[in-house]
């Protein structure tokens, strides 16, 4: 395989776990904001697969601490029967399979309407809660938070947690924006957050711009994330997975080289067929430690200590 191609089922492989902490942060912190009640033990699987191998893929699952599921479906369409059809078969196959009951919540992320809450049947009815977030103005709430900010106010997860819910809400701004409005408060300099909890906002924002953005607003999404913490997880577990322990370390080397022959970043990155991210980690490593050669600099950046 390919060093590119290794790096991209590296990433790709990062990126899963990504959304698995988007899931945990989602059901934790947010679920509560919705007015969903229940304590979340931990995130349910979100694949089903029959033996006719049709896979069934719901958006998020969760794991309550009675033992019950609830099941949450972001629609940017109207909620119609043949989705509560397609609901259903979901919720009837997780309770076959898993022994449990299954509470539906359908999140509408759209101007649009509600056709059908209930599936009514002659044996009985199928029916979901609907949360309409678009009936909401997303640029209102952070406007709040805004104003505390410029206050000199010290922003807690309390005031930034609900924010996560802003880009599927409605108001004058784009998704886009609203994304990179938070994206900057959760990075904000009176922001008293840790790292942990920076890290799980950064990957719900990224799950919202994964599922609400075109190709090209989100490759603008990932270039903001790159130097955050989950920006640096991504570049890393890409340079380790991707590369051999080799090759890396003659990157080093060289980069090590040509930058104190007085190269700058791009040109390095150009003369060596690599990223700018992956060369600026090494540059920035270089200039922290002048003194350090290619092993102890393959330490600094990978955490890994070799003989």
């Amino acid at each position: 395989m390919r060093k590119e191609e290794q790096k991209e089922k590296a990433y790709l492989q990062t990126e899963d776990r990504v959304m698995k902490t988007a899931a945990v942060y989602f059901g934790q912190e947010l679920l509560k904001t919705l007015g969903i009640e229940g304590q979340i033990r931990l995130a349910g699987p979100t694949e089903q697969v029959q033996l006719d191998i049709r896979a069934m893929s719901e958006d998020f699952n969760f794991i309550l601490e009675d033992g019950s599921w609830i099941h949450l479906e972001f629609e940017s369409d109207c909620v119609s029967e043949k989705d509560l059809v397609r609901f259903r078969a979901y919720d009837a196959f997780m309770e076959l399979s898993y022994g449990i009951q299954v509470q539906t919540v359908v999140v509408c992320t759209a101007e649009t309407r509600i056709e059908s809450f209930r599936l009514v049947r002659p044996n009985g009815y199928y029916e979901v809660k609907i949360i309409c977030l678009r009936q909401e103005d997303g640029d209102e709430k952070i406007e709040e938070v805004l104003r505390k900010q410029e206050k000199g106010e010290i922003l807690t997860q309390e005031d930034i947690a609900p924010l996560l819910l802003t880009p599927v809400m409605g108001g004058r701004s784009s998704t886009y924006e609203r994304i990179c409005q938070v994206m900057e408060l959760v990075h904000g300099k009176n922001t008293e957050l840790e790292k942990e909890t920076v890290r799980r906002m950064e990957a719900v924002l990224y799950a919202w711009a994964v599922k609400l953005l075109d190709h090209e607003t989100l490759e603008e999404v990932k270039e903001r994330l790159r130097m955050t913490l989950l920006g640096q997880m991504l570049v890393e577990d890409g340079i380790r997975e991707g590369v051999s322990r080799g090759e890396y370390l003659n990157l080093i080397r060289l980069a090590a080289r040509k930058m104190k022959r007085g190269q700058s970043k791009m040109e390095i990155a150009e003369d060596l067929l690599e990223s700018p991210e992956t060369i600026e980690k090494i540059c920035r490593a270089v200039r922290e430690h002048p003194d350090y050669d290619e092993k102890k600099l393959y330490f600094v950046l990978t955490g890994e200590k070799l003989d």
